[in-house]
């Protein structure tokens, strides 16, 4: 997997500035058949929680989106997640959904 620049992540994939809270609030999981823990991201939330005890003095958390690089699926969004971002430097990045 191609790693990509500061550059491409800035000026791309970031969307949007927000919070834990917020973050954990677009990870709410409901699941009908009770298979999936009832806490933000699911059957990721350790991973979220690991990924939040990576938070440094002045980092922003940054949610973002990574189309497919098909083409043909380029309305498709290969990743989506957050990073934690200081000095338009992605620092570390919990990935909630792929395709």
């Amino acid at each position: 997997m191609r790693h990509l620049s500061a550059l491409e992540w800035w000026g791309v994939h970031l969307r949007m500035l927000t919070s834990p809270a917020q973050a954990e609030q677009l990870g709410e999981v409901t699941d009908p058949l009770g298979r999936a823990p009832a806490l933000p991201f699911g059957h990721l939330h350790s991973g979220w929680r690991a990924f939040l005890g990576k938070q440094e003095a002045a980092y922003s958390l940054w949610y973002f989106e990574v189309p497919d690089g098909d083409a043909a699926h380029a309305q498709r969004l290969r990743y989506r997640g957050f990073a934690w971002v200081k000095a338009r430097k992605v620092q570390a990045e919990f990935i909630f959904e792929w395709g």
